[in-house]
């Protein structure tokens, strides 16, 4: 398992080399150019609560969905906009609401013994981690923003919540309730 785990961060250090940077990218879909990517990090290490996307959006340079768009190119992942996306009922049994609330991700779907989420942070390894663990089940990423997966979160599971109530009242006669 060490050795495995080894070669995979060798083989992650050595896609992340390829990759372009962030600036580069974000150039590259115009959304902005590397000195105010620059000016832009050099704000958020200064106030280290705030968020990249946030400052980007504070300080007028780009879109927020752009940073994500730039993020999923990085690590060569598909971007997703959940409000546009079909998502899977029995992927949500797998991660429970506050797991996915809690870390910023939403179960998309099954695919081939994959469970394909959506993250906004595709480096939060404890969290993946942990679904993979949970679920039994090899976890594929997809990026979206952080408010298309928290909207996603409380459409879905809170249906699902109401779906299990309206099943379980109907277990019982209309006399019984």
């Amino acid at each position: 398992l060490d050795e495995a785990l080894k070669t995979g961060s060798e083989q992650l250090r050595a896609a992340l080399e390829r990759q372009k940077h962030d600036g580069e990218i974000l150039e590259e879909l115009g959304t902005t150019d590397v000195a105010s990517v620059q000016r832009a990090l050099s704000v958020q290490r200064q106030g280290r609560s705030k968020k990249l996307d946030r400052v980007v959006q504070e300080m007028g340079i780009a879109h927020p969905e752009g940073l994500y768009i730039a993020l999923a190119q990085k690590f060569g992942m598909p971007f997703v906009q959940l409000r546009n996306f079909d998502i899977d009922a029995q992927a949500l049994a797998f991660v429970p609401e506050h797991i996915a609330a809690d870390n910023g991700l939403m179960p998309l779907f099954l695919h081939d013994d994959h469970l394909v989420l959506a993250v906004s942070d595709p480096v939060n390894r404890e969290a993946l981690d942990l679904v993979r663990f949970m679920s039994g089940h090899n976890v594929e990423l997809a990026v979206a923003t952080p408010e298309d997966i928290h909207q996603a979160i409380a459409r879905h599971y809170h249906s699902r919540e109401e779906e299990k109530i309206l099943d379980e009242l109907d277990e019982y006669g209309p006399d019984e309730v």
